[in-house]
């Protein structure tokens, strides 16, 4: 019995350590579609290094584009600053000199007078004028008296003031006389000398000064210029023609609203 016994165990043994019959298991896989015919062909083909070079000038070509774009943008906009510059610089520049003038009240009861105003913080210097004094009409002058003042200085924020009641004249000697090369000085000589008849009308022919900067500008007939001015000026016909001095000095006054800059 214990033979029987240990037979079935040492069978129980064999049959544990046996070992568990292998199980294979199949992997189907998934036949991929296949490609189009000539697509491997054509791919294969294709030059890529040339794709590639043409790409990048196209890009070249792009960027020289963009940057002469911006190149010429940025040429205009300092061109025109520089415009801008120039034109700033040149009102500056005329900025004293638009500020000196001349005018001519005429007053209500017949009195007339001639103003020369610098209306600028800063003084004028070497001022010369030229004005005529009009006795009648401008259909008929029966009489013309030129007038010529030279003025070491204008002060600032000035207007000079020329009352007729205080000019003397004398006619012109002859025909061939012209105006004064140099101002007439005030006080002239009592010989040939005769009071100015009240005059109609004053023309200023020319006023010229120097400004600040030592820059020389001259107005004509009220435009204002620079530089050199003619060598002469033409005058109107008149029947008598006369030069005309001062007997004392024109009083200056301060003028209202002068600007500081």
């Amino acid at each position: 019995m214990n033979d029987i016994g240990n037979s079935r165990q040492a069978r129980r043994r064999l049959t544990r350590n046996r070992p568990s019959p292998r199980v294979i298991r199949t992997v189907r896989t998934r036949a991929s579609r296949p490609a189009p015919e000539g697509a491997n062909r054509t791919w294969r083909h294709v030059d890529w290094t040339r794709i590639g070079t043409v790409a990048g000038v196209i890009a070249g070509i792009g960027t020289l584009l963009f940057t002469g774009i911006a190149t010429y943008f940025g040429a205009m906009v300092s061109r025109n600053q520089l415009e801008q510059s120039r034109q700033d610089a040149a009102q500056k520049a005329r900025d004293q000199a638009a500020r000196v003038s001349t005018w001519v009240d005429y007053s209500p009861d017949g009195d007339i007078q001639l103003h020369v105003m610098n209306r600028s913080p800063d003084p004028v210097s070497s001022v010369d004028m030229l004005f005529e004094a009009v006795v009648g009409d401008y259909e008929h002058t029966e009489l013309l008296v030129t007038y010529s003042l030279g003025l070491p200085d204008l002060p600032p924020c000035s207007d000079m003031v020329f009352d007729p009641g205080t000019w003397k004249y004398r006619r012109y000697r002859d025909k061939t006389e012209t105006y004064p090369e140099s101002p007439i000085a005030a006080l002239p000589s009592a010989d040939g000398w005769m009071r100015q008849p009240q005059p109609d009308r004053l023309d200023v022919v020319y006023l010229r000064f120097t400004d600040r900067s030592g820059k020389v500008w001259w107005r004509d007939y009220g435009k204002l210029r620079s530089g050199a001015m003619p060598d002469s000026f033409a005058s109107g016909d008149a029947d008598t023609h006369g030069l005309g001095g001062f007997t004392r000095i024109a009083k200056v006054q301060r003028t209202a609203g002068c600007a500081d800059s």
